[in-house]
């Protein structure tokens, strides 16, 4: 490991600074029709069968004039696209290695 970072923490390092960029990217960004549009039919196809649930959910958070609803599903769908990403943020909360070490117990 790197300057005796465990991997857990070097990915979680990464994945940091991957939201500041990610924020700093879309902060300034006027959110419109059509980024919209493709961004909620990405999170519709990663959502597999749970595709009309999300759409429902969203439509409520609307509804209900939820701030920065928008920008958020922008980052969200940019982490579903990303496997590193999606991969650290769907991990059980000890990591892999307490996974392991509770696997081979």
């Amino acid at each position: 490991s790197i300057l005796g970072a465990s991997a857990a923490q070097q990915s979680r390092g990464v994945l940091k600074a991957s939201v500041a960029m990610l924020s700093n990217m879309i902060a300034p960004y006027e959110v419109t029709r059509v980024s919209l549009s493709t961004t909620l039919r990405t999170l519709k196809q990663t959502s597999g069968e749970n595709a009309d649930k999300f759409e429902a959910l969203y439509e409520s958070l609307k509804a209900e004039g939820a701030p920065g609803l928008d920008r958020f599903l922008m980052v969200l769908a940019r982490i579903a696209q990303d496997q590193d990403a999606h991969a650290l943020l769907c991990e059980p909360a000890g990591g892999p290695s307490t996974t392991a070490a509770a696997a081979a117990a």
